[in-house]
């Protein structure tokens, strides 16, 4: 009896599930509104009932595995339902399937990037860039990327061609374009042309925490510790948590106030730890408290964070202690 009912339920499921599938035509129809809606803004707003259509786009997807569109909008339901790793296989095929089209690329690159596999998606865009060089949104999507892993030699040379073209755009597309272009130049160790950027970026775009931020830390790289200090002391009037600002200030006054550093420090591990409760998985932040502890003399739990930057593929070894010449 009991083998008759299973069979019975087995039967009734695969009734359902064939009746899910619909024509290639009307499935394509479906997604195509799912693609437009993620692509139109308002994906967020909708993230629950499109991840409820996981199971039926992953349905279609198995019966039209060559349509981009199907596949590309289960990707999306499996990000919609936070499964990044679910996600993955789709985004490829649907990439593949769509002759790398440049949206699904993005797209692409970002999962992968979710997926804890940033080189990856460094290549993607890598890819992306060298069949579309003259789109200018793809090269900014691999410098974004290349700065993720740290390749800020191949970032900074991205950004010099671009203002070599002009930059264009609103005067915040022009200070993002400086700012990171002048963090390439922090982070490997070129102070006073960073100093010249940020300062451009920082007149297009005044009090904006992170150009402030980078600013007061190249003052302070360059020695010029009252500049970095007027800097750092207005992100803090913005945020007054921000812990890598917090941290700075600490650097600075190590050697004239070891006791007002200590401060500084120790409410840099404060607010970090508590970035990275909130779930963050920046390497960033890890490779933060890393360099926090190991100031505070904390030597053991500095080692955990470093090892926890490195699984997040951040192994950033700060560059003003070994410049780089170009």
């Amino acid at each position: 009896m009991l083998r008759t009912i299973t069979i019975l339920l087995s039967v009734m499921l695969a009734a359902v599930a064939r009746a899910e599938i619909v024509s290639e035509e009307e499935a394509e129809r479906q997604a195509t509104e799912i693609v437009t809606q993620f692509h139109n803004g308002g994906f967020k707003e909708n993230a629950q009932q499109v991840a409820a259509r996981k199971d039926q786009l992953i349905q279609w997807a198995k019966a039209y595995p060559n349509n981009a569109f199907i596949v590309y909008a289960t990707g999306l339901a499996n990000l919609a339902a936070d499964d990044v790793i679910g996600s993955l296989k789709y985004m490829k095929s649907a990439y593949e399937a769509s002759n790398h089209n440049q949206a699904v690329g993005a797209v692409y690159g970002l999962t992968l990037k979710m997926a804890g596999k940033p080189r990856q998606a460094v290549a993607v865009m890598r890819q992306l860039h060298q069949e579309n060089p003259d789109v200018l949104i793809l090269r900014l999507n691999l410098t974004w990327y290349l700065m993720c892993v740290q390749e800020y030699r191949e970032a900074l040379d991205i950004y010099e061609d671009i203002q070599k073209g002009g930059i264009g755009g609103t005067d915040e597309d022009r200070a993002i374009i400086l700012m990171n272009k002048g963090q390439c130049e922090l982070y490997l160790g070129q102070h006073e042309a960073a100093i010249n950027t940020l300062e451009q970026a920082n007149q297009l775009l005044p009090n904006a925490a992170l150009v402030l931020q980078l600013l007061g830390e190249a003052y302070l790289r360059k020695g010029d510790t009252d500049k970095a200090r007027t800097h750092l002391q207005q992100v803090l009037s913005i945020n007054p948590e921000v812990p890598r600002t917090i941290y700075l200030l600490g650097l600075g006054a190590k050697q004239d106030d070891p006791a007002k550093a200590q401060t500084y420090f120790e409410k840099a591990l404060k607010y970090g730890k508590t970035r990275v409760a909130d779930g963050s998985d920046n390497g960033h932040e890890y490779f933060l408290l890393y360099e926090v502890c190991a100031e505070l003399g904390l030597n053991e739990q500095a080692q955990t964070y470093r090892k926890q930057a490195a699984n997040l593929h951040f192994t950033f070894s700060p560059p003003w202690k070994q410049p780089k010449a170009r």
